[in-house]
């Protein structure tokens, strides 16, 4: 009877999840046609997109992007087979989110629980900021917070059941987050020194280190980017950091949820005080405690004292630990019942209470701005487009982005599916006589002003005639 007992539970614990990941599939899915991709992802499909050839696409990745290149190949081959959409071309980071807060599921069950795991599947899943820079673009990043996920499932069997399997799958992952996002070489070295330390103390023999040598997949790649750096320089447009940058850096992976970001502080703060010496929470919960740590402020080091002007203080690119601030977030609750000696009703009333105010306060956030950046390439193309006389030979398009390029053609073509026109970018200007049989021009404005080329050209020789209300487009024409 206990068996039958126990595995209809574990029948209805996963019945629980497979239900809310459907019905979050379902609201990222029509939150998801709601804006357009916005620069980054434009960038993106100009690098990887179904007008790009293939051998191009190393050359793309290289020079105009900072970021390894197997999210590239992803997306390389979606868009050749994907039906055309805000909601297909989000689809995979999309995919890659719930998968990876499901594996978070996983490893919070191992640890605490079947309601451990319910509860960080949720705070992670209606994380607004997990949302808007993974789930809702076309970058690395939902593929960076899987693989970090991943890595947190991995590890955790490793540390409680070393075997020579675990290890060869932990090296794979390591491998594979390697080469989604440069920041997942941080979390990698912040692990090998603490794999390094158990070594050190005899916890664990040292052939568990073998599986950091699968990194020498990763030299091949270093070598070719690093031309680059060297090419390019170390300039890079993000701000200096300074200390009041990490709690407000936190804070934002915490989906700016008041909820999740006290509970990540009191985690902390618990941590420090008793937990690095209770041997319950022992090694598993110091790996994620200085992963953290050290992710963190190795980049602020770096960012504020370092190379400033080369600062990589970018939100979006510390998603790779946003598993470990869910995971440890989600933590503190369980810890603080459990040192107040709660019942287990109390405990189950105090659960929904939390649950409920975070997942009002994270789909409200979600639902009023589920973009990163308001961009509406979309809606520009859309009305440049449907415009009488678009195909004419003496009508031309401006786009003052000089990163969207051929990314733009994704919106102007619908991924291919019907004619498009070429587009003039920022910097792309030589002069008006480039443009002498040119009376009419559509011109969008998006994410940076005009050079002084493209500005001239158009208040010397052009003047305004309409201005389209959704997209902001204009149509300019030539002056009599």
């Amino acid at each position: 009877m206990g068996g039958n007992r126990n595995q209809s539970i574990n029948q209805s614990i996963s019945f629980l999840i497979a239900l809310f990941v459907l019905l979050t599939f379902f609201f990222l899915s029509v939150e998801s046609t709601k804006a357009s991709l916005w620069m980054d992802d434009m960038a993106q499909l100009s690098m990887v997109g179904r007008g790009v050839r293939i051998s191009s696409f190393l050359h793309n990745i290289l020079w105009e992007d900072n970021n390894p290149p197997l999210s590239h190949l992803i997306y390389a081959v979606w868009l050749r087979v994907a039906p055309y959409g805000n909601f297909w071309a989000k689809l995979p980071n999309i995919l890659f989110v719930i998968v990876g807060s499901v594996t978070l599921c996983q490893v919070a069950r191992r640890i605490y629980g079947d309601h451990f795991g319910i509860v960080v599947l949720i705070i992670s899943l209606t994380n607004a900021s997990i949302i808007r820079m993974a789930a809702f673009t076309a970058r690395p990043y939902g593929l960076l917070y899987m693989m970090s996920a991943f890595l947190l499932l991995i590890q955790y069997v490793r540390y409680s059941k070393y075997t020579i399997k675990t290890n060869v799958i932990f090296g794979i992952v390591l491998l594979l987050l390697a080469y989604t996002h440069y920041f997942g070489c941080i979390m990698i070295f912040a692990s090998l020194l603490c794999d390094i330390v158990r070594v050190v103390r005899k916890k664990v023999k040292p052939t568990s280190l073998l599986a950091y040598l699968s990194i020498i997949a990763y030299i091949p790649w270093v070598k070719y980017a690093s031309q680059k750096y060297l090419e390019q320089g170390s300039g890079f447009w993000p701000h200096k950091p300074d200390l009041m940058s990490i709690p407000q850096l936190l804070r934002e992976l915490c989906g700016d949820s008041p909820i999740t970001w006290v509970l990540l502080v009191l985690f902390l703060v618990m941590f420090t005080v008793r937990l690095k010496h209770d041997s319950h929470y022992s090694e598993y919960y110091r790996w994620n405690v200085f992963v953290l740590v050290f992710t963190v402020m190795s980049v602020f080091v770096y960012s504020a004292y370092i190379n400033p002007t080369g600062s990589l203080w970018v939100s979006r690119y510390f998603l790779c630990i946003s598993p470990v601030i869910m995971l440890l977030a989600s933590l503190a609750i369980f810890v603080s019942l459990d040192e107040l000696s709660i019942t287990n009703t109390n405990r189950i009333i105090v659960l929904l209470v939390l649950l409920i105010f975070v997942v009002i306060h994270n789909v409200e956030s979600i639902h009023s701005r589920p973009y990163f950046a308001e961009e509406k390439y979309e809606q520009a193309a859309n009305y440049i487009m449907s415009t009488e006389d678009i195909y004419n030979p003496d009508v031309a398009i401006f786009c003052s982005n000089y990163a969207a390029h051929e990314g733009w053609s994704y919106y102007l073509t619908h991924n291919g599916q019907r004619p498009g026109k070429a587009a003039f970018f920022k910097g792309e200007i030589a002069g008006a006589e480039q443009f002498e049989n040119i009376n009419v021009i559509y011109y969008f404005r998006v994410h940076s002003d005009p050079d002084e080329k493209m500005s001239g050209l158009l208040n010397s020789e052009f003047h305004q005639v309409y201005t389209d209300p959704v997209s902001g487009v204009v149509r300019y024409e030539r002056n009599q």
